[in-house]
């Protein structure tokens, strides 16, 4: 399996330094034009559909991912 590109290695660390089995980290897109919202759930990585055009509003559709599960 490739190297995860750096923005979304560093998104996983982001998460596993919580320690909390639930997680979300915003990172930039491969193309630097806008946001994704990356997802941990137990030890499942995944990314919420779309993207987004602020980190603001990445980081409000990774809080109410948060406080859905």
């Amino acid at each position: 399996m490739p190297p995860l590109r750096p923005e979304l290695q560093a998104a996983h660390d982001e998460m596993d330094e919580t320690g909390q089995d639930y997680a979300f980290a915003v990172c930039p897109t491969w193309q630097g034009d806008a946001w994704e919202v990356n997802t941990k759930e137990v030890n499942i990585y995944s990314a919420l559909s779309g993207t987004f055009k602020s980190h603001a509003e990445a980081t409000a559709a990774g809080t109410a991912w948060l406080l859905g599960v």
